[in-house]
């Protein structure tokens, strides 16, 4: 596209829509995505990618997206939810072994977007919006497990502009549907995220990203489920999303360039018996663990009374020696 259609557009779009989303799409506009070869899904069911070495470029990439999000988004000061999210990619990380490399877990402020992401460099980043849509730590580690496996799988885009200019695309759509709502379009909202989203997207994103977001699902359940997190959660996630009037009503900047939830739906419930295999066998670990730990403070206190019964036992011993001298 050449830069007098871009300024065409941009143009355009000022004039119909409010100034915060002219602004997100004149920074998706400067940073237009080039398309790659659509292929197959690289990670068989199950697999579960590694991850060896973390670059000095990739952590700069991450801290690059995440400059510019903060930028238009603040960043969240409640610690309780920043906890429960940081607490719960911890144990996603450590059950896929790809905790040696430390994660950074960004927060931002905002309950009307319901958004996660993440990017090279081990960076996540989720709005509140979205914390406070998954009803319990299943559902929260369902999405986050989708996206550490994104960057896992290496989906992220090769620039870090380009990156933001993808998470960009489906907030621009939201605010779009959420200002017709406000002014009493009702059902118009939900047409105008579709046509702003997929305009958007025609446009800059790569035309590949469903195969990824399919990859990413498959993926992710397995590494939630290795966690002790239910699989079926996830599926109860997705099925709340396409049927519940609130969740659709409020339509996801994550469902984004991603299939529909019955492509989604589908491939998840072909998959539960195997993830829900994996689950059983992290619970029983982690009850296996936690019963060791239980034992480990009995044992030191069986240990106590026969001390003490040694010492009395030297006591009187020396006690018997000072009488017969």
């Amino acid at each position: 596209m050449t830069k007098k259609k871009l300024d065409w557009l941009t143009d355009r779009l000022t004039t119909r829509l409010s100034f915060k989303i002219a602004n997100c799409l004149k920074i998706i506009l400067l940073f237009s995505l080039t398309a790659c070869a659509t292929r197959n899904f690289k990670y068989q069911p199950g697999q579960i990618p590694t991850q060896h070495y973390l670059s000095a470029t990739d952590e700069q990439y991450g801290q690059t997206v995440f400059s510019e999000l903060g930028n238009q988004y603040q960043l969240s000061r409640n610690d309780d939810m920043i906890n429960r999210v940081r607490d719960i990619t911890d144990r996603l990380t450590k059950a896929a072994m790809v905790n040696q490399n430390p994660w950074q877990v960004h927060l931002f402020e905002d309950d009307r977007i319901k958004n996660a992401s993440a990017t090279r460099g081990n960076y996540i980043f989720i709005w509140s919006g979205m914390v406070k849509a998954a009803i319990s730590d299943s559902e929260l580690a369902a999405i986050l497990a989708h996206e550490i496996a994104h960057v896992l799988a290496g989906h992220t885009a090769a620039d870090p502009h380009e990156e933001v200019g993808r998470i960009f695309a489906g907030i621009a759509g939201i605010i779009g549907g959420q200002i017709l709502y406000s002014r009493g379009y009702g059902p118009l909202g939900d047409l105008a995220e579709f046509l702003l989203r997929n305009t958007v997207e025609a446009i800059v994103l790569n035309p590949n990203l469903q195969i990824k977001e399919l990859e990413a699902d498959r993926i992710g359940l397995f590494i939630a489920a290795d966690a002790g997190y239910d699989p079926e959660e996830a599926v109860r996630f997705w099925e709340r999303a396409k049927n519940d009037p609130d969740l659709r009503n409020e339509t996801f900047a994550f469902l984004s360039t991603h299939p529909s939830n019955a492509a989604r739906l589908k491939q998840l419930h072909q998959l539960l018996p195997d993830a829900r295999d994996r689950y059983d066998e992290a619970q029983y670990s982690l009850k296996k663990a936690e019963i060791n730990q239980k034992k480990t403070p009995t044992s030191i206190t069986k240990q106590k009374p026969n001390i003490r019964k040694k010492s009395l036992e030297k006591k009187s011993i020396q006690e018997e020696l000072k009488n017969d001298y």
